[in-house]
C-alpha cells in the first residue's frame, strides 16, 4: 500500500521583502552631512550676527543737515548773551537719522554704535572688539544688541526697564543680566540703588519717543 504523499505548504501568492540592514557608510553619510549642515548655519549665522562688519554711518541730506545744525548751533552758541532760562530752551527734539549722523562724526562710534528709536522704547547696536589675548575669539567683532522701555506714565513719572541684550541675536538669559529685564529701573533706583535712573528721570519734565524721534523737557 502506498504512503500518502506529504502535505505541500499552501502556495504564497507574495513574497515579504526584508528591509535591508542600514549599512555604515549609510550611517556615517548621514551623520556627515548633519555635521556639515550645522556647521553651515553656524558659520552664517557667525558672520552675519556674532562677527559683525562694521555699521553705515548715516549721511543726512541738504536739509537734513541744516536742521541739525541749527539745533546744535542752540545748543554750543557762545556768543554774549544776557542769561535767562527760556522754556523754550529747555525743549529737545531729535530724528533717529540726526542722533546717528551725529555719532558719524566721530569716526570710530559711527562703526560701532547705532541707535532705533520705536514707540516707547530705544535701542542700540553695538560692535565690540575683543583684544587680541581675550580667553575667547580673540580679535574678532561681538555684535551686542540692547534695548530700554522709556515711557512716561499718567501720573507723569518715567519708567526705564531693560528690555533685554543679545549676544549674536541670541538673547541672553535673565539671569546672567542680574535679574534686570522688565524692571523699573527708577523704582529701583528709588529703593535702594545707585540713584542714577532717579536723577535721570527727576530731571526730565516730559518725554516722548515715536517711530524714529524722541522729544523731551527738562525741568528748571
Amino acid at each position: 500500500m502506498a504512503e500518502p504523499a506529504p502535505s505541500q505548504a499552501p502556495h504564497q501568492s507574495g513574497r515579504v521583502h526584508e528591509k535591508p540592514p542600514t549599512s555604515a557608510l549609510q550611517i556615517f553619510m548621514a551623520v556627515f552631512l548633519g555635521v556639515l549642515l550645522a556647521l553651515l548655519i553656524a558659520g552664517w549665522l557667525g558672520y552675519n550676527y556674532v562677527f559683525s562688519t562694521d555699521i553705515e554711518p548715516v549721511e543726512l541730506n541738504s536739509a537734513e543737515e541744516q536742521a541739525l545744525e541749527q539745533k546744535i548751533e542752540q545748543i554750543v552758541r557762545a556768543e554774549p548773551q544776557p542769561y535767562s532760562e527760556d522754556d523754550a530752551k529747555r525743549e529737545l527734539s531729535f530724528s533717529e537719522r540726526e542722533l546717528n549722523a551725529l555719532l558719524a562724526r566721530e569716526t570710530d562710534m559711527a562703526q560701532q554704535l547705532a541707535i532705533d528709536l520705536s514707540d516707547d522704547a530705544a535701542s542700540a547696536t553695538f560692535l565690540v572688539p575683543l583684544p587680541p589675548d581675550f580667553p575667547i575669539m580673540a580679535g574678532k567683532t561681538v555684535r551686542l544688541d540692547a534695548g530700554l522701555e522709556i515711557i512716561q506714565l499718567e501720573d507723569s513719572s518715567i519708567r526705564i526697564a531693560l528690555k533685554g541684550v543679545s549676544v549674536g541675536g541670541v538673547p541672553l538669559p535673565d539671569a546672567w543680566l542680574g535679574n534686570l529685564k522688565n524692571v523699573d529701573l527708577v523704582s529701583a533706583s528709588e529703593q535702594g540703588g545707585s540713584g542714577f535712573w532717579k536723577q535721570v528721570a527727576a530731571g526730565v519734565d516730559t518725554i516722548r519717543i515715536r517711530d524714529g524721534e524722541v522729544q523731551l523737557k527738562l525741568r528748571p
